[in-house]
């Protein structure tokens, strides 16, 4: 009974942070433009079927729909393909061995243990320093293609980390479940929000950060579960930095092997809830519903992502770059990727053309000088950040671009593994 009770007031106020009972407000310090498109009618069906299920870390799940696809795949055509599309707290960095102990690793192992009949295809497309923006433009080939029955969304503080307001997290959030749910109707997504030692002010208060805010108002939107798990180890620390670095991570973000078990403990109740606690014979199977566009507008608008080419570095060079040098190999592991330029002093340009509005870069060069010319005018200085990737230029005229890249110091070197651009004034609007 205790679960129906958490459980209604979780799911009858969809646009308010998990149990915290807060109205959580955006940047602006204004309340979320996010409404529900679920009646509370419809979520006390869902409640009804979830009130006598494992319970213990219920103020950090929002069940939302059921996983009755997934449960298809599992029961009936007995094969599943799961992917992991989100930053270095979903590839598991900090734990000893990362393919044992962090949260994606255990999960992957309670498939297999839990339905051993059925043949699991886990695919890991985690890359560290990436939030939604570097997950749009990626989006497509890493996530798209490979077709997954099941999807583990994870990139809210790694959104905090590239300065992305709540509209533009929320934005590029939609974007990415919008462009799944448009290609693949069958695949199921799971959002998990995490968070580090400078959100357990707001999580003590039962609140999310605004990056963390926006993926849980755009996945209630879309009626898609959430798992607060970055509240959880927040909660679990006693919300103090000190118990958090010393007990359960390495540093202000990344959890050590007990601090995954804490975030696994709570995906896998989630998981036995939804799928192994469910009586699906009981369960509408309703397709999802067609959401109207919730953000005023997306991030799309002709987003390309261009990879390294010899092809591309020709097209460079009669553009008037030079001493770039290609290489054909992975850029980074977990994306897809099939090539690298490599710059290695201040004489060596990169050049490239496109059309649109912006344009950013995929590189190694962190928090370090570069030049960029625009257009033909002359190199002017710019910083890239920590967290990928290096956006070049913004809010250009709609039309061809020649973009021109110098490295600012002989000391440095740079690996460019994509360049994306879009034309933001053929984003779809609201």
């Amino acid at each position: 009974m205790k679960r129906f009770i958490t459980l209604l007031l979780l799911l009858s106020c969809v646009c308010m942070v998990a149990c915290g009972g807060h109205t959580v407000t955006n940047d602006q310090n204004t309340p979320s433009p996010i409404t529900p498109t679920r009646t509370p009618e419809e979520n006390n069906k869902y409640i009804e079927a979830m009130k006598d299920m494992k319970n213990e870390y219920s103020d950090y799940i929002n069940y939302r729909e059921y996983l009755w696809k997934t449960n298809k795949k599992i029961t009936e055509d007995k094969e599943l393909k799961v992917l992991f599309f989100g930053g270095s707290l979903t590839a598991g960095h900090g734990a000893s061995d990362k393919e044992v102990f962090s949260w994606r690793a255990k999960a992957c192992d309670w498939f297999t243990k839990n339905f051993p009949d059925v043949n699991f295809e886990f695919i890991n497309r985690a890359v560290g320093e990436s939030g939604t923006f570097l997950g749009t433009y990626r989006l497509q080939l890493d996530v798209i293609e490979p077709a997954p029955d099941l999807i583990f969304l994870e990139y809210a503080i790694n959104d905090k980390y590239f300065k992305s307001t709540y509209d533009e997290t929320a934005s590029r959030c939609e974007t990415i479940i919008r462009e799944v749910r448009n290609a693949l109707p069958d695949t199921e997504i799971i959002v998990l929000i995490t968070s580090d030692i400078g959100c357990f002010g707001v999580n003590k208060e039962g609140k999310l950060h605004a990056q963390g805010q926006a993926h849980e108002d755009i996945a209630a939107a879309y009626n898609i579960s959430t798992l607060h798990i970055g509240r959880l180890i927040a909660k679990e620390s006693g919300f103090s930095a000190d118990v958090f670095r010393s007990d359960y991570a390495i540093d202000i973000v990344h959890p050590n092997d007990a601090g995954y078990a804490i975030y696994y403990n709570c995906v896998e109740e989630y998981l036995e809830n939804s799928l192994k606690n469910t009586d699906f014979s009981k369960v509408e199977k309703k397709e999802p519903e067609k959401i109207p566009q919730i953000c005023k507008s997306l991030f799309d608008g002709n987003r390309t992502h261009i990879q390294p080419t010899f092809e591309l570095l020709e097209s460079s060079e009669a553009l008037g770059g030079s001493g770039v040098v290609f290489e054909e190999r992975a850029y980074t592991a977990n994306s897809y990727s099939n090539g690298v330029y490599k710059m290695s002093g201040t004489e060596d340009v990169f050049a490239f053309s496109f059309t649109g509005t912006e344009a950013a870069m995929w590189c190694t060069l962190k928090n370090k000088e570069y030049l960029i010319s625009v257009d033909g005018a002359e190199y002017v200085v710019q910083t890239t950040t920590e967290h990928a990737p290096a956006v070049l230029v913004k809010n250009l005229e709609s039309k061809e671009h020649v973009i021109k890249i110098k490295l600012a110091d002989d000391g440095t070197s740079m690996t460019i593994g994509s360049i994306f651009t879009r034309d933001d004034s053929l984003a779809t609007k609201k």
